[in-house]
């Protein structure tokens, strides 16, 4: 998929085909270079990933985007921001 704009008076830049274009990050290939930045959500039960979450994460990665990052995952229950952020501090997260 690109972006082409044949418009000699068009305000878009020519680099911006590239954003649409596969791009290497080390052994990981990306269809293209648009990149979910990481949000917190507030939406895990206990430190556990809720529907939201697949919801949201799945949604953005049919939506087209070439990398999901995760959202802040605290590795101890006191580390988090509030009740509602994910964790892997146990077996069932």
């Amino acid at each position: 998929m690109y972006f082409i704009c044949e418009d000699k008076n068009s305000p878009v830049h020519p680099y911006m085909n590239l954003l649409f274009s596969p791009f290497s990050l080390g052994s990981l290939e990306l269809k293209n270079r648009l990149v979910l930045s990481p949000m917190c959500m507030y939406s895990a039960k206990n430190g556990n990933t809720t529907d939201f979450h697949h919801q949201h994460y799945i949604s953005r990665a049919i939506g087209g985007v070439g990398l999901v990052m995760v959202e802040a995952t605290e590795v101890s229950p006191e580390g988090r921001i509030t009740p509602e952020c994910l964790g892997i501090w146990n077996i069932s997260q």
